[in-house]
């Protein structure tokens, strides 16, 4: 009985740390967000119009491109969901540790460093720098697959080169997903937490800070910006 009890406190306290460790965004939030991204024009550009008048996609972000899920499993999907998926993807990708790629999120901009690890640098399950992460060489990223910025731009050369149907539709949807995990870091370095080697792994967060506190855009004029000029004031 004790020994079953000893098994159940520590399936409590892995599904703490790991359901919480860099939670700061919730994969469902990535996903809007990436969805939005993917259908907006934003900044002037849009990925639809780019899609129909430089790559030949008659659809645009509505077009449909078969890829792998993950392992041998295949499916189709349209390219703003293979875009949004890849937000939800790269905190909890299928038959993965979920989280377990997120403590490589964080990026403090005064030390270039990652997530120093739990209880205060301890290093355990700590991780590289999110700008490192991003930009691992082919084919190194792990666990989770690998959807680095050149892996990524490797799926893209193989999408445009490849002479099959199949192959071709397979790197773009490797591609797109790639491109939804990369996003997903960038929203990560609005957070914080993944700016302050915050592994906020208690259950109070920033998601479920904005979600009490702000309802609607006018709650945010109740938190004007601070602008820091120093380290002395970080």
């Amino acid at each position: 009985m004790r020994q079953l009890y000893r098994v159940i406190l520590f399936v409590f306290i892995f599904f703490v740390i790991f359901h919480s460790l860099s939670f700061a965004l919730s994969p469902e939030t990535h996903e809007e967000i990436n969805e939005f991204v993917a259908k907006n024009t934003l900044d002037g550009f849009s990925l639809d119009s780019y899609l129909k008048n430089q790559l030949g996609f008659e659809n645009g972000v509505e077009e449909e491109v078969k890829g792998t899920w993950f392992w041998f499993v295949t499916t189709t999907k349209p390219v703003s969901r293979w875009i949004e998926i890849g937000g939800k993807y790269e905190d909890k990708p299928p038959l993965t540790v979920p989280y377990r790629r997120s403590v490589n999120h964080f990026h403090n901009p005064l030390t270039d460093q990652g997530f120093s690890g739990i209880w205060g640098g301890t290093e355990w399950l700590s991780g590289v720098s999110s700008i490192q992460w991003s930009q691992e060489p082919i084919g190194t990223q792990i666990p989770g697959g690998y959807y680095s910025w050149y892996d990524v731009r490797d799926y893209f050369y193989s999408g445009l080169t490849a002479t099959d149907k199949t192959t071709r539709e397979e790197n773009f949807a490797d591609m797109f997903r790639g491109i939804g995990q990369l996003i997903h870091l960038v929203q990560d370095l609005s957070v914080p937490e993944h700016i302050r080697d915050d592994g906020h792994y208690v259950l109070d967060n920033y998601e479920d800070w904005v979600k009490e506190d702000v309802k609607k855009t006018d709650d945010l004029l109740g938190y004007p910006a601070i602008f820091f000029d120093s380290i002395s004031n970080w």
